[in-house]
């Protein structure tokens, strides 16, 4: 094995496996107004990049709530980045769906319900930009009910 083959493969495991330089950060998302349903369109503010940062993952959890899957009445989630007035792009985007595009079931209480095998866009912010959660619903699905919480693993850029 050449030096070059050598580092080509030292780089490849390097960028599979998980280091101390990937961190995680958890935020718990509360009611702002009171009431703990959330029943529309509504976009949550998860995380203000303190640091240019590629978001690695995303998982969302909810202590005692479920959802069930849903054809006709679901929840899409939209995983965002940016600022305003510039805008927010789409980073990745998932719904309450049991199949289809973006499908990743229903949500129940207590496990994860993330963004892993979605179609993932440019997850690199810069310092500042926000990572956010835009929620919207197809149909008349259930209520989601809050506090969630939003686990973020990334990595400093």
């Amino acid at each position: 094995m050449t030096l070059e083959e050598l580092e080509a493969v030292v780089l490849q495991l390097q960028d599979s496996t998980p280091s101390l330089e990937e961190l995680i950060f958890s935020v718990g998302i509360q009611s702002w107004n009171g009431l703990q349903d959330l029943t529309g369109a509504t976009r949550f503010t998860i995380m203000a990049a303190p640091v240019a940062l590629r978001v690695l993952s995303v998982d969302l959890a909810f202590e005692y709530w479920t959802l069930p899957a849903s054809t006709t009445d679901y929840w899409t989630v939209v995983l965002e980045k940016g600022t305003s007035p510039a805008g927010f792009p789409d980073i990745a985007v998932r719904n309450t769906r049991p199949s289809g595009a973006d499908a990743n079931g229903g949500i129940n209480d207590r496990e994860v319900w993330n963004f892993d095998a979605a179609n993932w866009g440019n997850a690199d912010l810069a310092k500042g930009e926000l990572l956010c959660l835009n929620w919207g619903k197809t149909g008349a699905p259930a209520a989601i009910h809050l506090p969630m919480i939003a686990t973020v693993r990334y990595r400093p850029l």
